[in-house]
């Protein structure tokens, strides 16, 4: 089922709460999303808050104007939130970000859903937004009966590829599918997606996830990468591209897999260069595993934006080596700079990529074939850089055109406000709904739905 497209310029601007725990673009990946659409629906005219962390209080300061900063609601620490993160230390890193950081993050929502539910009292919004987690299995405490609550574009369900399953830790592999499935009763007890007015989804895999106690939602199919199509202006010219220079960007944690990325580079025996931008607690074991073999490998830490679109303009590919990537943000970014993508078919990356159009999508079997195939893809550009240069221009012709936040931000506003005019209540049919018709068709399709 598909929503037409409608113009919403002589509407009157809602009141809308964008709610999160972080909005950051230093933490990139999920905390970057609600400050997105803070931005996008505030340059369409809406008024717009974003109820967010005091920890993000210093990068906002710096990257906000002064009317924007006025709406921006910072809740501070507890005492509670101080003691369960600093006993939480000492956990492996994905149980800390799901279960500490969740009880954190759970704690933030009461006092921002008190907050939300004063505004709605006094008719001062007339939608709440939750756009992350995306996880649909996640719970939510933003429950505010007096004005619609939207949530998404969600996108997880995530695990690693079959020949990785058994290198993860299988105790806290456990753990995660124990919480997934306690989550199912959960979400009678904390029932703010049961009762929200409509839930937006990435892909199909999502979808299925979705806990029964929201399946009567209505729900919509959107897209999760994005881009900011004016900042990515600048095209890239032949003599500009350096043929052996590969990039990685992201965070250094142990999904992202960086270290297949490394293996690749030294496996061509220094024919090849890789610059790694981005921080994370493998720092320091990928810096000793760069320098066990012949490649030059570059760390250059956090870059702001700008930095990063001057980088991608001399790089002949981008690198993705991640096993549990349910986002392709970054895909989608340097395919906006005409960047090929070289990215383990998994996850995020397969929603994004065209494999063969403009990237090369690897196949996870097994570490050596992951690490060979990245190998492979990487001196099949090399030895052609004409066909790398077309692969990344007809990424960029494509993303462009169908994957702006404005686009994106514009059509979610859409049905915001037809919950808010409707006088009958909805009963979902279970049919998903398209709210961006742009992508029904190839070759602007999104890639996530069209096998469904």
């Amino acid at each position: 089922m598909m929503l037409g497209p409608k113009s919403s310029s002589d509407e009157p601007a809602m009141g809308i709460a964008v709610v999160c725990e972080n909005a950051s673009l230093k933490m990139g990946g999920e905390a970057a999303i609600p400050l997105r659409f803070f931005k996008a629906f505030r340059a369409l005219g809406q008024h717009t808050r974003l109820l967010t962390h005091s920890r993000n209080r210093d990068e906002l300061t710096a990257l906000l104007d002064r009317e924007e900063l006025r709406h921006v609601v910072f809740f501070e620490d507890t005492t509670m939130q101080k003691f369960i993160f600093k006993v939480g230390r000492t956990l492996p890193s994905r149980l800390q970000e799901i279960f500490i950081f969740g009880l954190i993050a759970a704690i933030t929502e009461t006092l921002q859903v008190r907050y939300l539910r004063n505004l709605a009292r006094m008719n001062e919004i007339d939608v709440v937004f939750q756009p992350v987690p995306i996880s649909p299995k996640a719970l939510s405490l933003i429950d505010v009966s007096n004005a619609p609550v939207f949530f998404g574009p969600l996108n997880g369900a995530m695990d690693y590829p079959p020949a990785f399953r058994n290198g993860s830790n299988r105790i806290s592999d456990s753990i995660v599918h124990l919480g997934r499935l306690l989550c199912e009763p959960l979400h009678y007890v904390f029932p703010a997606k049961r009762r929200s007015s409509g839930i937006f989804l990435a892909n199909p895999r999502t979808l299925r996830a979705l806990p029964r106690a929201a399946r009567l939602v209505s729900t919509y199919k959107s897209f999760d990468a994005t881009i900011d199509g004016p900042h990515w202006k600048e095209v890239r010219r032949d003599g500009d591209i350096e043929t052996d220079h590969f990039l990685y960007v992201g965070r250094l944690v142990d999904w992202k897999a960086v270290r297949y990325a490394i293996a690749a580079t030294h496996a061509l025996e220094g024919r090849a260069r890789l610059t790694i931008v981005g921080d994370g607690p493998e720092k320091d074991a990928l810096i000793s595993l760069a320098a066990s073999g012949p490649a030059r490998i570059d760390f250059r830490g956090y870059l702001s934006h700008d930095a990063l679109r001057g980088l991608y303009q001399s790089v002949c590919a981008q690198l993705l080596p991640s096993l549990r990537e349910a986002g392709g943000n970054v895909c989608m970014e340097a395919l906006a700079a005409g960047v090929p993508v070289i990215a383990t078919r998994w996850g995020g990356a397969v929603d994004v990529v065209n494999d063969g159009v403009d990237g090369i999508l690897v196949e996870p079997t097994g570490e050596n074939e992951l690490i060979n195939g990245f190998a492979a893809a990487m001196r099949r550009m090399m030895d052609d850089p004409q066909a790398a240069l077309a692969m990344g221009a007809r990424g960029r012709a494509r993303v462009l055109d169908a994957f702006d936040w404005t686009m994106k931000a514009r059509d979610f506003l859409e049905v915001f406000r037809r919950s808010i005019s409707t006088t009958v209540p909805h009963i979902a049919d279970r049919t998903c709904q398209d709210v961006h018709p742009i992508h029904v068709e190839q070759p602007h399709a999104n890639r996530a739905w069209l096998s469904n």
